[in-house]
Formats: C-alpha cells, sequence, structure tokens
C-alpha cells in the first residue's frame, strides 16, 4: 500500500475558483482553445468565450439580482455549454451552485 504525502499547496485568498483554475491550470492557452462541445444545443465553446459569456452572466446576475457573498444557486440543466457558462457566472459572483438532474433518483444522490 501507498501513502501519497504532498508539498503545502498554496491557495490564493484573492481570486475565485474560476479566476484561480484560468490561472493556474494552463495559462499559456489560446483564446481559441476548445473546451467543450454538445450535443444537445449543438454549440462548443472556447476558453475565451466561458470568460466572455460567464463573465457577462455573472454581470447580469450582480445588475439585476444583487445576490449576497455565497449565495445558493439551484441549476436544472442537462448537461450542456449552457451549464458550464451558468456554473462559472455563479462561482465568479462567490455563489455556490446546486446541481439538479431531472434524470436522477433521490436515491442516486449522496
Amino acid at each position: 500500500m501507498r501513502i501519497y504525502r504532498s508539498e503545502e499547496i498554496k491557495i490564493p485568498s484573492d481570486q475565485n475558483l474560476t479566476e484561480l483554475l484560468h490561472s493556474s491550470a494552463r495559462p499559456n492557452l489560446p483564446e481559441s482553445h476548445l473546451i467543450a462541445k454538445d450535443n444537445l444545443t449543438n454549440r462548443s465553446l472556447t476558453i475565451g468565450q466561458l470568460r466572455e459569456r460567464a463573465g457577462k452572466i455573472a454581470k447580469g446576475f450582480q445588475v439585476k439580482l444583487q445576490p449576497p457573498d455565497q449565495a445558493r444557486w439551484a441549476i436544472i440543466l442537462p448537461n450542456s455549454v449552457d451549464f458550464l457558462e451558468l456554473v462559472h457566472a455563479i462561482l465568479w459572483t462567490g455563489g455556490v451552485h446546486g446541481r439538479t438532474s431531472w434524470s436522477r433518483t433521490a436515491l442516486q444522490y449522496p
């Protein structure tokens, strides 16, 4: 049996989760890098489009809904590009999302 031990991981406190992912995962990715594609809406999404769309949605949330920090959001969407954009927008506002799927039963949730 192996026990994994790593060094201390430093997590910046001045970035939200989405900013942290964009800045640390692969900061040299071009804006045109394809990150998602779905058959449901027939859309694809690049990292640049995700940044732009999620930012616009987050701004709309802030202006129209003025959610408090750590607001809880329920998302009822199928797996799609729209879902990714919405999750990132919620994270940008400092919110917490809870995914709800109409195709899962209560026993399938932990």
